[in-house]
This record gives C-alpha cells, sequence and structure tokens, in this order.
C-alpha cells in the first residue's frame, strides 16, 4: 500500500498548473485587468482581482477569474447593476472578447476571452464585510484574510481538498450540489494546517457540534448552534455573521466525513481521481 506522502505527491502533480499554464493565465489577467483600468478611466472605481488564482489555489486546466469593480456606497443598486454590466461591455469590446450576462445576487458580466472565464462582478467599496450592501462586497476582504493566511504550503494542501471533493462529487456550494466552496476549502485547511490533520478531525466531526472560528469572534459555542443549525460551522473570519458551510446538507456531511475515514485507513490514488466505470461491450 502506498504511503498518504506517495499519494498526496502523486496527486499535486497532476492537479497543479504548469508553468505554461501559469503563464498564460497572468498574461490573460495583465490584458484584462489593463482593459479594465481604460474602460474606467476618470470615474474613481477601483478594479481588485479575485478567486483561486490570486491565492494559488487554482487548478490545473481551470481557466478563469475574477475582477471585482468597487462602486463607492453612494450609488444606488439599480445604478450598480447597471453601469456595472456596461463596464463589463466595455472591457469586453477592448479586448474583443464575447460576453454573457451571469446571475448572482445582481447580474455580471462573464467574459470569454483567449480561452479564459472571466467574472467581471460590480461591488460596494464597503468599509468592513460586516458593512456589506450586497453578498459580494464580501470578496475583496477574503483575499485580505487569506493573503494573510493561506501560506504557499498551505496552497497545495487547499488543491488536494478541492480534487478530494471533487472525487467524492462533494465540490461546490450551489443548490445542486451543496457541498464545498473553494472558500471553504481554504478555511478548512487553514484551520487544520494541512490535508491529512482536517482529515483527521473531519472523521470525528459529530453535527452540529463541529464549530470552527478561527478568529473567535463568539464565545457562547450554544447560541452558535441555535442560529446556524447546519450539520458544520465555519464562522467567516471577516464576517462573524455568516457560516461559510450553510451550503452543506446533513448528508455530504457525513459522506465527506466517512471518505476522510477511508482515506486515512487506505490511501488511495483512486480517491482523488475515481477510475471510470468499465462499459460492458454490447
Amino acid at each position: 500500500m502506498p504511503s498518504i506522502d506517495a499519494v498526496q505527491e502523486q496527486a499535486l502533480k497532476r492537479i497543479t498548473p504548469s508553468p505554461a499554464e501559469q503563464r498564460a493565465l497572468e498574461h490573460a489577467i495583465a490584458k484584462v485587468q489593463a482593459a479594465a483600468a481604460r474602460a474606467s478611466k476618470g470615474r474613481g472605481l477601483k478594479a481588485v482581482l479575485a478567486g483561486s488564482f490570486t491565492r494559488d489555489t487554482w487548478m490545473k486546466h481551470k481557466r478563469e477569474f475574477d475582477l471585482f469593480i468597487c462602486f463607492p456606497e453612494s450609488v444606488p443598486r439599480e445604478r450598480l447593476e447597471r453601469d456595472g454590466l456596461a463596464l463589463g461591455r466595455r472591457i469586453a469590446k477592448l479586448l474583443r472578447g464575447k460576453t454573457t450576462v451571469a446571475y448572482a445576487e445582481h447580474p455580471y458580466t462573464r467574459l470569454l476571452f483567449r480561452g479564459f472565464s472571466v467574472d467581471i462582478v460590480p461591488c460596494y467599496a464597503v468599509a468592513s464585510a460586516s458593512a456589506i450592501k450586497s453578498a459580494v462586497d464580501r470578496t475583496p476582504f477574503h483575499n485580505q484574510w487569506l493573503a494573510q493566511n493561506l501560506s504557499p504550503h498551505l496552497a497545495n494542501q487547499v488543491r488536494l481538498l478541492k480534487q478530494f471533493t471533487t472525487a467524492a462529487g462533494l465540490y461546490g456550494a450551489d443548490a445542486k450540489t451543496q457541498g464545498f466552496s473553494g472558500y471553504l476549502c481554504e478555511l478548512l485547511t487553514v484551520h487544520a494546517g494541512g490535508f491529512v490533520p482536517l482529515l483527521q478531525k473531519a472523521r470525528q466531526w459529530e453535527p452540529g457540534a463541529a464549530i470552527i472560528d478561527i478568529e473567535e469572534h463568539h464565545k457562547d459555542l450554544r447560541e452558535l448552534r441555535k442560529r446556524f443549525k447546519s450539520p458544520l460551522i465555519v464562522v467567516d473570519p471577516v464576517d462573524p455573521n455568516r457560516n461559510v458551510a450553510a451550503a452543506l446538507s446533513a448528508e455530504h456531511f457525513a459522506a465527506f466525513a466517512a471518505a476522510a475515514a477511508a482515506f486515512l485507513k487506505k490511501p488511495a490514488l483512486d480517491l482523488f481521481f475515481p477510475k471510470e466505470p468499465a462499459v460492458s461491450a454490447a
């Protein structure tokens, strides 16, 4: 049986972007940032790069990143949405890229440029995450916190966790998946100090009793359980009133604990890259 370290090393080789992929993404980011600066010139808007690329937790072949356009708090919501979409179209025109309108809490532009998918998202430049006016306003603060707390070593550990949850069908915080978001994977890795230490903790998790408050915002854990009523509670370091694990279902909470126990008992590359089921001959 291969060792845990050997399996992790093999997995990392398959999911870590190559130097060529790194250069291609950096080039695309530079082009988009230059176009954003030109499109918003004279308006006093700040463009903030976001997403897993900014902390080097992005995955091989994931050709995507986010650009947040920060508007003053005085701008009405309808104007934020209208001007944000218009700015996205101008950036796309400068780059000769194609756009579609995507939707989260409010509409934003999805730019297709040189094979990259770029989400251009308008947000408010609030003073703190507790003063957000829309959910996306937290993102710049997430960037800041992770820049201070996620080391280069832990970045690779996050990659392992992302691939592990993907293989188990648990990666994604959308309504269909009800699993682990990229940000949640990053926080869990920081909290545990690595991929394997997290698995060691996770196999002992109990629903409702698994509470992680990295910045120790809350003293009364009973109050947290009453407020969030979730199998896993991970307090957002930049927003004490948010549970980052709110999307995780009880079923997938249990599935992750079981997968963690299985890997620790018998490390195998198949738990990162499941084999395709055999196709029977007709």
